[in-house]
């Protein structure tokens, strides 16, 4: 079970907001020849790549978190069956969010992608049964408006927000599910974030590969592996 750090955990969620905010301009910055569904493959490969040393060391320590789990037979299959899911999960919206930034661009879909708190809360309300206070509740509101205000343009009016701004909201939608989710796991289980993060991104690499072969020829995504300007972009 893993131990609360406050301290740690808002220095960590500064740094994944500044990666988050890296990330677009770097999607969009692709050769464009390279499809939004090759493209998230192959993130998902360089995210197993380097998630692997980080699991290895871990394994080599005293913290072998999961592997050394004695779980019951009903806890161990609800377990494989939450990895399953949320990597197939964090999959898809990989694809969704690269696709997102194609589409909506940048700012449009970054401004999108802000909605996750919202979503975070709406779940842990009504799943984890965790009220909020009024300053919380007050600072969603606005959130909410601004994200409103944003997503219109300036106009305050509905026709304002375009399809694609919408369609990005999958991106975050998916992604608080799939925290939520995961959290049940990390309660329950000794399992690390680091063993987390690597069969989500395994499992990820799976579901991907498995849509682009089927709608791909496979020599197209193999080939990925001999494009100079893919090897640059796709291990950010």
């Amino acid at each position: 079970m893993v131990k609360s750090n406050i301290k740690a955990g808002i220095t960590l969620s500064f740094v994944s907001l500044l990666l988050l905010g890296i990330m677009p301009f770097i999607s969009n910055s692709r050769p464009m020849e390279i499809s939004a569904l090759n493209f998230a493959l192959y993130l998902s490969i360089w995210q197993l790549i380097f998630s692997t040393p980080v699991l290895l060391i871990e394994y080599k320590s005293s913290n072998r978190g999961i592997f050394n789990a004695n779980l019951s037979s009903g806890l161990k299959k609800k377990t494989v069956l939450i990895i399953l899911a949320t990597g197939a999960m964090f999959g898809i919206s990989t694809f969704l969010y690269v696709l997102s930034m194609e589409k909506a661009g940048t700012v449009s879909a970054s401004i999108a992608i802000q909605a996750y708190p919202l979503f975070a809360i709406l779940w842990e309300t009504i799943f984890l049964k965790r009220k909020k206070s009024k300053a919380e509740l007050l600072f969603t509101f606005l959130l909410i408006v601004g994200l409103y205000y944003l997503g219109t343009n300036g106009t305050w009016q509905i026709k304002g927000l375009s399809y694609w701004f919408i369609f990005a909201l999958s991106v975050p939608f998916i992604w608080s599910v799939a925290h939520v989710i995961i959290k049940e796991v990390l309660d329950k289980t000794p399992i690390t974030p680091a063993q987390v993060t690597f069969f989500r991104v395994l499992v990820s690499a799976i579901v991907i590969f498995s849509i682009s072969a089927s709608s791909n020829d496979l020599n197209i995504v193999a080939g990925l592996v001999r494009n100079h300007s893919f090897l640059v972009f796709a291990p950010f």
